[in-house]
């Protein structure tokens, strides 16, 4: 008996051998029909074959997103950067607050820059990037130096006029809601009648940001210029006052001929509507004088 079970459980190594050989065809066999699934597969990655018919794609069902080359995989790369290519930025109701953000979100150099186009009789108003600090910034702070300067101005005309003393002087805060009413009404209202007459008489549309930009900067020469109408002279403030209002008429009237003069048929009324602006600009100009600045 113990012969027999030698026998049987005896082996040679050439046995062996073809064993091995054959295990190693078998996971060779394997590897490569596995490459081939994967090369059949790579030209379309959703539709796996295999699955049948009528199972769904198996990339949707995983929700998994088409490959964009352009993203380079890098340890920097930030999925919710919103200047990521193939990103879209939600958009939000004009009515919200974080409508407005884009529109404060600006450097100071682009605003200086629009300062010193806003006394540029040719050039203008640049409207590459609109924004909305720019214009409230300007505004705002010539309401509080006119409110202040125009009071001081009051003052100082009261000094000499001799029927009256210096103790009748009181400080006017209606110059201040005046300006606050007239000059954010030229900025952030007027712009909207101007919107919508220039879209329906000249065939033009014009964003109505776009106004508020070139209405807002053309209101900062009056900074300095407020400052000098503090000065008793009266002639040099209506000298004064000429020179600025047609220096930034002008870089209003500049700005929009530059960025929406088109090839169109209606030309006529678009120069009409032109003419328009700088005189209700010129008007402006004369109430900033009188309102604030009076004479002797």
């Amino acid at each position: 008996m113990s012969n027999q079970s030698n026998e049987l459980s005896f082996s040679s190594p050439f046995d062996q051998e073809e064993n091995e050989n054959q295990q190693e065809n078998e996971f060779g066999s394997f590897i490569s029909s596995g490459n081939e699934f994967i090369e059949s597969n790579s030209h379309s990655p959703k539709q796996m074959k295999g699955f049948g018919n009528n199972s769904q794609n198996l990339s949707d069902d995983l929700n998994i997103p088409d490959f964009n080359p352009e993203l380079e995989l890098n340890e920097n790369f930030d999925p919710l950067d919103e200047n990521a290519p193939n990103q879209k930025r939600k958009k939000q109701p004009f009515w919200t607050l974080s409508y407005y953000e884009q529109y404060f979100d600006v450097e100071t150099g682009d605003v200086l820059k629009n300062v010193i186009l806003s006394c540029h009789p040719v050039k203008g108003v640049s409207l590459e990037k609109l924004d909305l600090f720019g214009p409230f910034w300007v505004t705002t702070t010539l309401i509080f130096l006119m409110g202040s300067l125009g009071n001081f101005s009051s003052y100082i005309n009261s000094l000499k006029k001799q029927e009256e003393e210096v103790g009748d002087w009181e400080f006017d805060f209606r110059k201040i809601t005046t300006a606050s009413i007239l000059l954010y009404s030229y900025v952030f209202v007027y712009p909207i009648a101007v919107h919508f007459i220039f879209k329906f008489v000249s065939k033009i549309e014009i964003k109505i940001f776009a106004l508020i930009c070139i209405f807002g900067y053309s209101l900062s020469a009056f900074l300095p210029a407020s400052i000098l109408f503090a000065v008793p002279s009266e002639k040099s403030k209506w000298l004064l006052l000429i020179f600025v209002s047609c220096v930034t008429m002008l870089a209003i009237l500049s700005s929009l001929n530059n960025n929406y003069n088109t090839e169109n048929s209606h030309k006529i009324q678009f120069y009409v509507l032109l003419g328009g602006i700088g005189v209700v600009h010129f008007i402006i100009s004369i109430l900033i004088k009188i309102w604030f600045f009076e004479g002797n």
